[in-house]
């Protein structure tokens, strides 16, 4: 019997590989299942003058909730449109708090806006919307922009109707200045250009449900056009 028992194991190890193989030539190949994030974004505070001490001299936001949402970011502006700004005294902070039952609220960060001298240049005549050539006038103090991609505050004498513009590669002195994306509103002569943007992308923490932002100016002579919009990431389908 025991002279069996080797060839019977060799057998039944024979087969159970035959039968493994049997079974993995006949299942249906595995699909990887891509995932959709579903997402949102839209307008927290638009744009809004921050005015100096002698003025408004701090703006807060409405209530932006994310309870539901698996992350979001707030992207904040700050243009300087007056005089030099002191480096302690503008800028802004997010509060948040785990929702309107919440004792109060608590900060999560502190940043400062950028305090270079404000450069701004006039448009010189109508920038009809949808077109991406804005002409100018006199550039005597406007800094030619240093690469493609830099950032210009674009302002209305109606503050709402302003916008950001990127620089398209295209600047000549006391004639135009050529953007990436179209203008979105016809500009007037009465427009400006602004040279000192500040950006941020903030991304709010996990766990909390709401955040408000609360822009702050002590200085004396600066003004700034603040603006805030948010993206949330809502769901996996």
């Amino acid at each position: 019997m025991k002279k069996y028992a080797g060839k019977i194991m060799q057998f039944t190890l024979i087969m159970l590989v035959v039968v493994i193989l049997a079974i993995g030539l006949t299942m249906p190949a595995h699909k990887t299942m891509a995932a959709d994030v579903t997402k949102s974004q839209g307008e927290l505070y638009d744009w809004t003058l921050l005015d100096d001490t002698g003025g408004t001299p701090h703006l807060e936001t409405g209530v932006h909730t994310y309870t539901d949402t698996l992350s979001s970011v707030l992207n904040i502006v700050m243009v300087n449109i007056g005089a030099v700004a002191d480096a302690q005294s503008v800028g802004f902070m997010i509060f948040t708090r785990y929702g309107a039952a919440d004792d109060g609220w608590r900060l999560f960060i502190d940043l400062k806006a950028d305090v270079a001298v404000a450069v701004t240049i006039d448009v010189d005549a109508q920038a009809a919307s949808a077109q991406a050539v804005i002409p100018l006038s006199a550039t005597t103090n406007f800094d030619e922009p240093a690469r493609i991609g830099d950032t210009f505050f674009l302002r209305d004498t109606v503050l709402a109707n302003s916008e950001l513009v990127i620089w398209g590669g295209v600047f000549s002195n006391d004639v135009s200045i050529t953007v990436i994306d179209d203008i979105t509103e016809t500009k007037e002569n009465t427009a400006d250009i602004y040279q000192v943007v500040s950006q941020w992308n903030i991304k709010l923490p996990n766990g909390n449900d709401e955040a408000k932002v609360v822009f702050y100016n002590q200085d004396a002579d600066a003004n700034y056009a603040c603006r805030v919009d948010y993206a949330n990431e809502d769901a996996i389908e």
